[in-house]
């Protein structure tokens, strides 16, 4: 069986950066608030995931090089509140999504992303 790769044109720097300054420019006033939202789930995933990386350090030295199983209770609650925290991120992705996803670009909506 040959798989055939299907390769995409590169697409540079510029044309990126183009797309999106005229995207910011004619929807940003618009959409805002929805912008501030997905910018402020995007920082509490990245905070969690630093956050669980860094605790893992504090279960091992605590729990097995201090002996100190007290303290892992409250590592453990503190993990556990992390990935409740990350799982709010797709539930309110999905509660936002649909108020904010309509682009009312012309452009955009007929196909033809020009820069």
């Amino acid at each position: 069986m040959k798989q055939t790769k299907s390769k995409l044109p590169a697409v540079d720097r510029e044309t990126i950066t183009g797309v999106l300054k005229r995207v910011i420019a004619e929807n940003g006033r618009t959409h805002i608030k929805g912008y501030a939202f997905a910018i402020a789930c995007l920082i509490v995933v990245a905070a969690t995931t630093g956050f669980t990386a860094w605790i893992m350090e504090a279960v091992v030295n605590e729990a097995f090089a201090n002996k100190r199983a007290d303290v892992v209770l409250y590592i453990c609650g503190a993990i556990f509140v992390a990935f409740v925290l990350r799982g709010l991120r797709p539930m309110a992705r999905r509660w936002r999504l649909p108020r904010s996803a309509t682009i009312s670009s012309p452009a955009i909506s007929a196909g033809s992303i020009r820069t």
